[in-house]
């Protein structure tokens, strides 16, 4: 019985494994190829994402998760705004200009494929 009772502690305590939060399964690194171009966006810890083109760092900018959807700052009055979709890949989906939100053209649609 005592061994029963042990087994039975162990596996509740193994089976309470933290879910991670919608951000912290964000991070990562994500691909896509654009205009011919190798696109990669780099989603930090920190809230810093990192854009390669080519594999060249471009630029950096800050990223959050709003309303269940990433929106990436350029702090110039420009945010994009990518839906995480189902397979852990986002598409760019939104740009909000000086507060206003608008649906990007569908020839700026792109979907990043998480590859880390």
């Amino acid at each position: 019985m005592k061994n029963l009772l042990i087994l039975i502690t162990i596996m509740l305590v193994g089976g309470c494994n933290k879910t991670p939060t919608l951000e912290e399964s964000v991070v990562g690194e994500y691909e896509a190829e654009v205009d011919g171009q190798k696109r990669k966006d780099v989603y930090l810890e920190n809230g810093v994402r990192e854009w390669y083109v080519n594999g060249r760092r471009s630029f950096t900018t800050k990223w959050s998760i709003v309303d269940g959807e990433i929106h990436v700052n350029y702090n110039n009055g420009w945010e994009e705004v990518y839906r995480i979709n189902k397979d852990n890949s986002i598409t760019w989906i939104a740009k909000i200009v000086d507060g206003k939100r608008d649906v990007v053209p569908k020839e700026w649609l792109h979907t990043y494929k998480k590859i880390k």
